[in-house]
């Protein structure tokens, strides 16, 4: 059998990553403990969990996902901090939120500044999720990133994410329209890019979408928000799959609802 390349072959089994790399000829087989937990419950709420500094994040919780996937209120009691990434529908869900807070009081809420300023009608304290700004919580490294939408021909401020955990990082963009990438001036490989598709409210659509994921050139890239709030398909991810024909990076991924992906 020929060497590997350069580039090892991932193998998740359970909580493990198997880690298979070339070595004169033969395979070296090592075990790695995923660093990231990502777990996809429908439209745009994802749970990421770091497994070793047992801190969690929920990002745009939705009422109708949580519920759907009977999340226990043991697991969102455990939340550190909420990220919700503009004021639209399917992303900031007050209900939930307060269902969140009642849970947790200790949760940290991370927003956009019109998102911010409603919640501080509600006594509710939110931080606001500016450009640029950096966030430690337990280790983890998060840096909050550029995002716009428009509703009603109004634009909406909105936000995205980059969490890193020591060499893994996944970036969600939130729902946004199309920029490139290299204005981030990203330090770090992305091991997942989470992407919207739809081009609903002047947000990327599918093909926008592969043209950014090729750009930002992440390991894996999954879309988010084709089934919207309604349970109606608003588009179909296939189109989305469909622009990745080179066997290089990115490797598209279609998350299944409750599906958790390991890195």
């Amino acid at each position: 059998m020929g060497a590997l390349g350069p580039r090892p072959l991932l193998l998740t089994v359970g909580p493990l990553l198997l880690v298979l790399t070339g070595l004169g000829g033969c395979l070296r087989l090592t075990f790695a403990e995923a660093a990231l937990e990502v777990t996809y419950f429908g439209y745009a709420s994802f749970l990421i969990e770091d497994p070793h500094a047992e801190v969690s994040l929920l990002l745009d919780p939705w009422s109708e996902a949580l519920q759907r996937h009977k999340v226990s209120d043991e697991v969102l009691a455990s939340v550190d901090l909420i990220f919700i990434s503009c004021s639209l529908s399917g992303h900031y869900d007050p209900s939930m939120l307060k269902r969140l807070r009642k849970l947790n009081p200790a949760s940290r809420v991370v927003t956009s500044a019109e998102v911010q300023a409603r919640l501080e009608r509600e006594r509710i304290y939110a931080e606001v999720a500016l450009n640029g700004k950096n966030l430690e919580l337990g280790g983890l490294q998060l840096r909050f990133t550029p995002a716009q939408v428009e509703a009603e021909n109004l634009v909406v401020g909105a936000a995205g994410l980059l969490l890193i955990a020591g060499q893994t990082a996944v970036y969600y963009t939130g729902p946004t329209r199309y920029f490139d990438p290299f204005v981030l001036e990203l330090t770090q490989d992305v091991d997942l890019l989470l992407v919207p598709i739809t081009g609903q409210h002047r947000t990327m659509d599918f093909f926008e979408a592969g043209k950014f994921a090729k750009r930002l050139a992440p390991a894996r890239v999954a879309p988010f928000g084709y089934v919207s709030w309604a349970r109606q398909r608003t588009t179909f991810p296939e189109d989305f799959l469909r622009q990745f024909t080179d066997p290089g990076p990115p490797r598209p991924l279609l998350l299944e609802e409750g599906q958790v992906l390991r890195l």
